[in-house]
This record gives C-alpha cells, sequence and structure tokens, in this order.
C-alpha cells in the first residue's frame, strides 16, 4: 500500500515525468523530476481515503496539505475529488 515514484528509472534518465498514473485506491498521480530528484507531485483522489506515498523529496516539502511522516513515507487524509500538489522546498 505504499506508493513509489519513479521506482525503476534507470539512473541516467535524469529528466522525466508521468501524467495521470491510476494507483491503488482510486488515486491518479503525476510526477516530474529533473536532473534526477523529485520536483513536483499532484494527486487526485478519486474516492477519498488514506494515500501512503514514500517521500520523495531529499530536501523540504511544499505543500498546502496536512500530512503525517510514518517512517520515510508522507500519509495524507484525502477527501473524494481532492488534488493536492507536492514541490521541493
Amino acid at each position: 500500500g505504499v506508493v513509489k515514484l519513479f521506482p525503476a528509472i534507470p539512473a541516467d534518465w535524469k529528466d522525466t515525468s508521468f501524467n495521470n498514473l491510476r494507483t491503488y485506491g482510486a488515486f491518479v498521480v503525476s510526477a516530474k523530476m529533473e536532473n534526477g530528484e523529485i520536483i513536483e507531485v499532484e494527486i487526485t483522489s478519486e474516492k477519498g481515503g488514506n494515500l501512503l506515498i514514500e517521500n520523495p523529496f531529499m530536501k523540504g516539502i511544499k505543500t498546502d496539505k496536512v500530512y503525517r511522516i510514518e517512517a520515510n513515507n508522507l500519509l495524507f487524509a484525502m477527501e473524494e475529488g481532492e488534488k493536492i500538489k507536492l514541490s521541493v522546498e
């Protein structure tokens, strides 16, 4: 149940992105990587619920959404139709 971004991307792919991939639990995720670091993530909840995502940022996280930290994961409680954006601080 943990969403991991870019888990199998080759190390030499420094600049890449994906859009609107559906995850378990009806979440739609888009993410962007530049210079080998994830810089932006957008998540939409289609039915509401808890989203557990591996912390994609090596530095601080910028978001307006409240979250909990569990080990190296971020836990977001989301409402149906809610959209959140995460970016590097």
